[in-house]
């Protein structure tokens, strides 16, 4: 029986949080990949599930900080998963509206784990390579944000596997 790893981190790093008493949220969206032989593969527009940590209203955050990025792809015979730690700078506008937006730019490291069968290219490999993301979004009340996002990723044997995300992020905790 194969177990998720990213599923299992997810656990952990949820653990860890709720032990250090750290705003929790749950995000939903989709996945659109640049590589159209990966779009076959996983979707046009695949479905993508995380948990992020600190409030979605995006306090703090303003100015030079660290960021998680995730993403697991699934298919028949065919997985791609990548987690990372990113430092990035963010700039915010109309923190005192009813609609704070973000722009945010990210760069770090990632560990890429991925087994891919016909049609793509068969592989199976974990190594760790650099990851970079520009996330821009809009907070609209203190549970509730949503954000556009592009990973840029390294090729994954002759796949690209970056794109473009859409998601909703829901605080837990306030």
């Amino acid at each position: 029986m194969q177990i998720n790893r990213l599923a299992i981190l997810g656990l952990a790093t949820f653990g860890l949080a709720c032990a250090a008493n750290a705003q929790i949220a749950i995000s939903a969206g989709t996945y659109s990949a640049n590589d159209s032989a990966v779009r076959n593969v996983f979707g046009r527009n695949a479905f993508a599930l995380g948990l992020a940590f600190g409030r979605s209203t995006r306090e703090g955050r303003a100015g030079g900080g660290f960021d998680l990025v995730g993403l697991s792809l699934n298919a028949p015979g065919n997985r791609f998963q990548t987690v990372g730690a990113t430092y990035g700078f963010e700039v915010q506008s109309g923190n005192d509206t009813n609609a704070m937006t973000y722009f945010r730019a990210n760069a770090g490291l990632a560990y890429y784990d991925f087994s891919l069968s016909a049609p793509l290219v068969p592989a199976d490999d974990r190594y760790f390579r650099p990851i970079t993301t520009f996330e821009a979004g809009v907070v609209l009340s203190k549970r509730f944000t949503v954000s556009a996002q592009y990973l840029l990723m390294p090729d994954a044997g002759n796949l690209n596997f970056s794109g473009f995300r859409i998601q909703a992020l829901f605080s837990l905790v306030r």
